[in-house]
């Protein structure tokens, strides 16, 4: 980020819409950085009257701020989100449909020091959380018969926690070490459902048959 003065940008896409500002505080010690992203293809479908057949939205969110700890620290934190959301109907079945959603967040600590004139130390905490989430379904009814439900549900979910360490020893101009560590931890979760039942139709009465 610039250290002078506060700042802010505003654009226009084809696809998209995004803003950004920037600055500094504690006497330039710290800066700050946040940009957002939003994109507007629902909107343009909807004036094109597309919308009810296809409905899609996404956007991101960054954030950075650093800060000078003294003359041989200093801090770095960052942050990223995004997510997307989607809605398909069938054109020729609108009772068929599909919804999918995906959420991404992430934060970052960084820490660096100078421990001497040839010993730096890079610090690397971070997390992260990922969501993905589908489902949809879709109606079959054939003259004469029933309908045919089926129904699909894909839920899956990560999250990572990590911290890394390297160290950066020079010896002379010409020699020098660089080794590190690195820990992390996994989860994840995976969810998947499939349903087929039939909708018996009988003097307009729905009987759902599993």
């Amino acid at each position: 980020p610039r250290e002078d003065r506060a700042t802010a940008a505003f654009g226009l896409s084809l696809s998209n819409i995004r803003v950004r500002s920037e600055g500094s505080f504690a006497d330039d010690r710290g800066q700050w950085l946040l940009s957002a992203r939003r994109g507007y293809l629902d909107i343009m479908l909807d004036i094109v009257g597309e919308r009810d057949l296809m409905d899609p939205k996404y956007f991101d969110l960054f954030r950075k701020l650093s800060y000078k700890l003294g003359a041989h620290n200093s801090l770095t934190l960052h942050g990223l989100y995004a997510g997307d959301k989607l809605r398909f109907t069938d054109e020729d079945n609108a009772l068929s449909e599909a919804h999918s959603s995906y959420d991404n967040a992430y934060a970052w600590a960084t820490m660096e020091s100078e421990l001497s004139s040839s010993i730096n130390v890079s610090t690397l905490f971070s997390l992260s959380h990922l969501t993905w989430n589908r489902a949809g379904q879709e109606y079959e009814h054939r003259p004469g018969r029933d309908y045919e439900v089926i129904a699909l549900t894909d839920r899956r979910r990560l999250s990572v926690t990590g911290i890394k360490q390297d160290w950066h020893v020079e010896f002379s101009p010409r020699i020098g070490m660089v080794f590190g560590g690195e820990l992390r931890l996994e989860s994840a979760d995976y969810d998947y459902n499939r349903r087929q039942r039939l909708l018996a139709t009988r003097n307009r009465t729905v009987f759902t048959l599993d």
